[in-house]
């Protein structure tokens, strides 16, 4: 099942997005890269149709993401760059229980092997899934994590992480890096936005570059030039950018 954006565009108050143009496979994992206010947040939300659309459009496998369908919610894993959007009086398990309900729904079926991926998640991200602390008690780092286990936990085919190594330490970020790693070898189309270069060159097989709304860069990491070059393309073409609007 494969990702097309087609000339997508978004305004709202004086920001404008787009159009974007994106192609993703399973067993991928796109960088979505920008500036501070260049609209990835925007984007991923436009993509689950969190966030109304002025053109263009998102299809999952040839299917409209927006409307949400419960096919299209039941197959996407989405982590926002908010932990504003936990529930703060849950413990762990409890929030996990509760998203589960949610994608039991969506797909017509019981998944209680959910639970044991998130208990292997939360022992791969060293997070204390033991514990029995409301979510309210946690560092943003541990929180963080809560949130991509929910996101991860049912195996979905789609993967869109806003921001995910917000809060994390070297060690749980890397150990993160594994686990999306081993979720693309499970052939996962996977998009993470971040601001680390050296990430996306370790991890990314293509990249979208976003600034003031505008879609720089939208390729594979090899027609770049492999990711020995990923970072010299990105700030040139960011240079490139910033000359021309002056």
């Amino acid at each position: 099942m494969s990702l097309t954006v087609v000339d997508l565009t978004v305004e709202y108050a004086e920001f404008r997005l787009g159009p974007v143009d994106v192609s993703l496979e399973p067993g991928e994992l796109l960088a979505l890269l920008g500036t501070n206010g260049s609209g990835k947040s925007t984007l991923l939300r436009a993509l689950l149709g969190l966030q109304g659309t002025t053109g263009g459009g998102a299809f999952w496998n040839g299917e409209p993401l927006s409307p949400r369908t419960r096919l299209s919610v039941s197959q996407v894993g989405y982590v926002s760059d908010s932990s504003h959007d936990l529930l703060p009086e849950f413990t762990a398990l409890e929030y996990w229980q509760y998203c589960l309900l949610a994608f039991e729904k969506a797909r017509g079926r019981r998944m209680p092997e959910a639970l044991d991926r998130a208990r292997g998640l939360a022992d791969a991200l060293d997070f204390p899934a033991t514990k029995r602390v409301p979510l309210a008690g946690l560092s943003l780092g541990t929180a963080r994590k809560a949130q991509i286990i929910a996101a991860l936990m049912t195996s979905p085919r789609l993967i869109l992480l806003d921001e995910p190594f917000l809060g994390l330490d070297f060690l749980s970020a890397r150990a993160l890096e594994s686990v999306l790693g081993q979720s693309r070898d499970e052939g996962a189309a996977i998009i993470v936005s971040n601001h680390d270069l050296d990430l996306a060159s370790r991890l990314a097989d293509s990249v979208v570059l976003l600034h003031r709304g505008r879609q720089l860069i939208g390729q594979s990491v090899s027609s770049l030039g492999g990711h020995e070059r990923l970072e010299p393309a990105i700030v040139s073409a960011l240079e490139a950018a910033r000359a021309e609007s002056g």
